[in-house]
């Protein structure tokens, strides 16, 4: 996982870019809560997913809508990564504040 935070202009309010993994497994959503009691399928790929929202005193926001993009890792594409951080800096933008987003890397 990978997390990056920026504050918002000496406010509460925050702007958080996660970008995680997330291996399948054959549990149902919600039902174990150790992965002993439900293991990683191997022959499937990973879901690689970005997140991006703003938060208020730690709080997720609705607005602006928070951005949630995931597809397998192994179809993930130079152009993907860069329309993700795209968005997130869209994100910021609409807002009108300084943007740590605008400053990810571009790989």
């Amino acid at each position: 996982m990978d997390k990056q935070e920026q504050q918002s202009g000496g406010t509460e309010s925050k702007y958080v870019y996660e970008h995680l993994l997330l291996k399948p497994t054959v549990c149902l959503k919600g039902t174990v809560n150790s992965v002993q009691n439900c293991p990683f399928i191997k022959s499937k790929p990973s879901m690689d997913c970005v997140v991006c929202y703003k938060t208020q005193l730690n709080q997720i926001q609705q607005t602006p809508k928070p951005y949630v993009h995931c597809i397998q890792k192994p179809k993930v594409t130079q152009k993907i990564r860069s329309d993700r951080i795209e968005a997130c800096k869209r994100m910021a933008h609409l807002t009108g504040s300084t943007c740590m987003l605008c400053l990810l890397p571009q790989n």
